[in-house]
């Protein structure tokens, strides 16, 4: 890899990006918060020996997200520029060459104390700046090579920070990526508004005979409603096969993945309750959110101790 022998300064920041790294570094758990209770509540579950590494490292990924999907929306070519000074930036920091942005040094802290491939961050801010590019994927396993920097590899990330033993890092896989395909399902309308994507595979669509036109004039038929059955059935599967490698990972770490696996999979329940339409989708109240964690909770001690035990 060839590295740049000049720091860049943090200045040339977007003042957006210099707040956010402000924020992370005030409070990351208030940073993390501020972007998704779901994540927030679940992480509260963890024991504090990764707590908070594991609040810097959602900040980390978060804030190359926020600078594509929301600050440039509007402007991709700037929008990839600020993700190229981000990247550049995190190199200088990573390998010594700057000290200046305060954020990333912590980031490196983290990084370094738990072996973390720094491979890893190169894969993610990849798959971000693809955001900046490509509107659709003709077939799943395209999506896949997105969804490995996009989700992939931070689940990767989270099993070095929490420990994990064997074939741990496969299930933090399919996890990841049931958590993004949830995120895809949920998001179809706001996605092609606001950034004209479409996640869904164009060879799903084809298959059910969905149409973009379909889903930009927000026409609920009959073959967009068994896609999404579909597409649900798929990710389900995945989710089961992330749980599955639960056990593979620290045991104080186990309850909170298993929780945030399962708040999130509520939103699939959500989907299905309003007749597999995406596009009458609303998010729960945060009332709702914590009684889905309790929920999470009693399944998990069924899951993992109560059966157990028996």
């Amino acid at each position: 890899m060839k590295i740049r022998k000049h720091g860049m300064n943090s200045q040339t920041s977007s003042a957006t990006v210099k707040n956010n790294f402000e924020d992370a570094i005030r409070d990351p758990r208030l940073f993390q918060k501020k972007f998704s209770i779901r994540y927030f509540l679940a992480t509260r579950l963890l024991s504090r020996r990764v707590r908070k590494d594991v609040e810097y490292l959602y900040a980390f990924v978060r804030i190359p997200d926020e600078i594509i999907d929301t600050e440039y929306k509007d402007n991709l070519v700037d929008g990839l520029k600020a993700l190229d000074l981000f990247e550049q930036e995190w190199k200088d920091v990573y390998f010594g060459i700057s000290k200046k942005n305060k954020f990333l040094l912590i980031c490196r802290n983290v990084f370094k104390k738990y072996n973390i491939p720094f491979d890893y961050s190169l894969d993610f801010m990849k798959a971000m700046k693809q955001d900046g590019i490509i509107k659709s994927y003709e077939t799943y396993s395209l999506l896949e090579g997105y969804m490995y920097g996009s989700a992939g590899v931070i689940g990767y990330m989270l099993s070095y920070i929490f420990g994990f033993k064997d074939k741990a890092l496969a299930n933090a896989r399919s996890l990841a990526f049931a958590m993004q395909m949830t995120n895809f399902l949920r998001d179809i309308k706001e996605d092609y508004d606001l950034r004209g994507r479409i996640y869904l595979p164009i060879q799903d669509m084809n298959k059910y005979g969905v149409t973009s036109e379909s889903i930009k004039l927000k026409k609920i038929t009959p073959s967009l409603i068994s896609l999404i059955k579909y597409e649900i059935v798929k990710t389900r599967k995945l989710y089961e096969e992330g749980y599955s490698g639960i056990v593979l990972l620290s045991p104080d770490t186990r309850l909170a993945v298993f929780v945030s696996g399962r708040m999130y999979e509520r939103v699939l329940d959500r989907i299905e309750r309003f007749g597999h339409n995406p596009f009458l989708w609303k998010s729960e109240n945060n009332f709702m959110k914590i009684l889905y964690l309790f929920i999470a909770l009693f399944e998990y001690y069924y899951r993992y101790k109560y059966k157990k035990l028996k």
